[in-house]
């Protein structure tokens, strides 16, 4: 139909939010997903697309961290992740 799955742009989300969370984190730490919230705004087409996950909030034992992507300057979907900080 030329539109992307909602299950990948949730993926593609995740693995925006994850890096970003794993750059704030000590080396001996590590942030199991606890919940993982996407909201789809719009229709995504088959073409390029942007993504952004920046850490919202890092305390001593749970994040939160944001993602959207857009496209053609277009708020596509949005999506929230809490995670624990454990150590390894």
């Amino acid at each position: 139909m030329g539109f992307n799955q909602g299950g990948f742009l949730a993926a593609m989300l995740y693995d925006t939010m994850a890096p970003a969370l794993t750059t704030a984190l000590n080396d001996n730490q590590f942030d199991p997903t606890l919940a993982l919230k996407t909201t789809f705004i719009a229709p995504a087409k088959v073409g390029k697309i942007y993504e952004h996950g920046p850490v919202v909030f890092k305390g001593c034992s749970v994040c939160i961290v944001e993602g959207e992507v857009t496209q053609d300057g277009k708020l596509v979907a949005r999506s929230t992740a809490t995670a624990l900080i454990r150590r390894i």
